[in-house]
This record gives C-alpha cells, structure tokens and sequence, in this order.
C-alpha cells in the first residue's frame, strides 16, 4: 500500500513534452474511449504545441483537423491544422475527402458564421486547388445559389 504512494504518473501526465508525445504514439489508443477522452484533452489543454500536433496527427481526421484549426486556443496549432485542411483539400494529404464530404464541407464553411475571414481564405485556397474544378464550380454555384434562395424568403 506504501509504494502505491511512489507510483510515477502515467506517461501522458509526465512533466516532459517528449515522453507525453511518446505516451500519444505509443501507448494512448483512440479506439479506447478511455484513452479518447485523454487524447482530446491533451489537444485542448496540453501547454505544448508539439503535444496538441502529436495528437492531431495520431486522430487523423478531416473533422478534428477543421474544429482545431476554429477552436483550439494555440495559434500555432490552428495553423498547423489549417495546413493539413489545405494538404486534404489539394490532394496531398493521405486522408481524401469524398464527393458528399467536400459538398458537406461546403456547406459547413459557407454557413459557418464564428470565422468568416478564415473561411473565406480557405474557399479561395479550395478553389485554387481543387483537383476537380467542374465540381467545384458546380457545388459552389449550387451553395451560393441555396444560400440566395433562402435569404429571399
């Protein structure tokens, strides 16, 4: 019972980054909840940047790269997630969104009324980049076209 008393924190809890950022990589597991429920911690409340990066990159996802690049408290990490969004978005990312991902993501950045510089901007990287622009245009010209039907009415 004594030695319970000198039991070290688990590694994610650890005061160095690196070994909190091998906790990520090597023992958290997001198919755990347990563990997910750590793993989003540490990416809104870490103190390092290099630790929220480790766990956006161990999440791996179109949707937490997007909520962390709007809501995450770290610059730094709002870029970074902002770099991947645009990787996905260009084709140079190994995530790939599918044709109802990209149209529901567009609906989401033109609806999206908390950051409309940061949207804008990423439309206009969208469109720069798309590798489809046919369907790009035709979503965007069907999104504003909504979007003007309903501000009629």
């Amino acid at each position: 019972m004594i030695f319970n008393f000198f039991k070290s924190k688990n590694n994610w809890q650890h005061k160095d980054s690196n070994i909190r950022i091998s906790a990520i990589n090597e023992e958290l597991n997001i198919e755990n909840d347990d563990d997910k429920t750590i793993i989003f911690s540490m990416l809104n409340n870490d103190t390092n940047e290099l630790v929220r990066r480790a766990v956006l990159l161990k999440l791996n996802s179109f949707d937490a790269y997007y909520e962390a690049s709007i809501l995450n408290d770290n610059k730094s990490v709002q870029d970074f997630s902002t770099g991947q969004i645009q990787e996905i978005l260009s084709g140079k990312h190994n995530i790939s969104l599918s044709l109802d991902k990209k149209q529901a993501f567009l609906v989401q950045l033109t609806n999206n009324e908390k950051d409309k510089s940061s949207n804008l901007s990423l439309l206009k990287f969208w469109l720069e980049h798309e590798v489809d622009p046919p369907l790009w245009l035709l979503n965007c010209l069907k999104c504003l076209f909504i979007r003007k039907i309903s501000a009629n009415y």
